[in-house]
């Protein structure tokens, strides 16, 4: 009786062992999913620079990302993604045919703008990695992007100033982050080739620690159906 009674104990402290083990397991696998979902993320805005009077419905894997339709200059703020393949698309207004779609790479803790560029039959996605490399809560961030399809190489400058900013960007070329004080200004947009002004966007208020995108967008030779040729800030937020 007693040896079975000794067995029966050690059985049972294996037992409870065992379950101890398999408890730690789950719990240790658990945490482990927890970090991965907290840390694997992207951020994610889209911008409709397409050059025409159309409004787009646009969808992040399917799922309508705002409820209205995003006009020409249109920014969707950023959203929180899990880092991998996703796929945008668009589709008019009022007609739910697919108009473009394009999968898009994220990679973990980056944040990035897509730009829907081009128009028509041409429209095609243009995907920017916006991470900067500094911050300032004294400083404002502004960077340059060329997104209208029959510009020229453009430079790009404050109006007082002689001194460019950003030069010689091409069609879908954008400039690093810059460091500006924060105040009012006046931006201009020249051919880089001869020095010709294209436009200028005026009273622009940036913002200590804010990060502002100044695009040039439309066209410079617009049909009846096109967006003309302008300058235009968003901030990142």
């Amino acid at each position: 009786m007693n040896i079975f009674k000794n067995e029966t104990n050690k059985g049972l402290d294996v037992l409870f062992v065992f379950l101890i083990i398999t408890l730690a397991i789950m719990l240790f696998s658990s945490c482990k999913k927890e970090v991965a979902d907290t840390t694997e993320l992207s951020s994610l805005t889209i911008v409709n620079a397409s050059p025409t009077l159309a409004t787009y419905n646009t969808y992040l894997d399917g799922t309508k990302v705002i409820e209205g339709a995003l006009p020409f200059g249109g920014v969707i703020p950023y959203a929180t993604v899990t880092a991998g393949d996703h796929t945008i698309k668009l589709t008019a207004e009022t007609d739910p045919t697919t108009l473009f779609t394009k999968t898009i790479s994220l990679d973990a803790s980056k944040v990035y703008s897509f730009f829907i560029v081009n128009k028509n039959e041409n429209m095609e996605g243009l995907l920017i990695t916006d991470n900067a490399e500094t911050y300032s809560t004294e400083k404002a961030f502004i960077r340059f992007i060329n997104l209208s399809p029959d510009a020229p190489a453009l430079d790009f400058s404050l109006n007082s100033e002689a001194q460019n900013l950003a030069t010689n960007k091409s069609y879908k070329e954008v400039s690093s982050f810059l460091e500006i004080s924060p105040g009012t200004y006046s931006f201009d947009a020249k051919n880089d080739a001869d020095g010709t002004l294209m436009s200028t966007l005026s009273n622009t208020v940036l913002e200590a620690g804010k990060y502002y995108t100044i695009m040039s967008i439309g066209l410079l030779k617009p049909n009846d159906v096109e967006e003309s040729f302008k300058l235009q800030i968003y901030t990142h937020k």
